[in-house]
């Protein structure tokens, strides 16, 4: 694991904050040029914010994800949910049986074997309010470019990950 993905959330804004509050004069930071070090930070920034904006919901981002998969795909199973997260099925389980739990899905028999997702009249519901706070919490990164920079921008963004899956 190389030392960008080696610490927490935590232990990086602790970090971050002492960087930013030190008095002494500015270091040489070599990692500038880096896009994986400006990729991190930025999705650091972005998904602290998500959390916030969320925090009424009492849902992580990646259930938050699900919903709306679920939302725009009425009867996905949960295994390919899984697929285009890149969740592991074994994490997968637990995260539905916590939404059926919070009267966010329900599930149905989709063949022998598996089970498709609905929304709830709940879901729909919060699915409904979660868009809005996810429109406001992009609106705070994109504020300050035009449509064109954010379609290259997202498509840039896409073709790093694509590429290595």
């Amino acid at each position: 694991m190389d030392i960008l993905h080696s610490i927490t959330s935590t232990e990086f804004m602790s970090r971050r904050s002492k960087v930013e509050s030190s008095s002494s004069a500015p270091l040489a930071n070599p990692l500038e040029d880096l896009l994986g070090y400006q990729l991190r930070r930025a999705s650091q920034a972005m998904l602290d914010d998500l959390v916030s904006a969320l925090d009424a919901f009492s849902l992580r981002p990646t259930s938050v994800s699900v919903l709306l998969l679920v939302a725009s795909n009425p009867g996905i199973t949960q295994s390919r949910i899984g697929q285009i997260l890149a969740v592991e099925r074994a994490n997968m389980v637990p995260m539905t049986a916590m939404l059926t739990k919070q009267g966010f899905i329900t599930r149905s028999r989709a063949d022998g074997r598996s089970h498709g997702l609905h929304l709830t009249a709940e879901g729909k519901s919060a699915v409904g309010k979660i868009r809005k706070r996810i429109a406001h919490h992009e609106e705070k990164f994109w504020r300050n470019t035009k449509i064109a920079e954010r379609e290259a921008t997202l498509a840039f963004l896409k073709s790093i990950w694509k590429e290595s899956t």
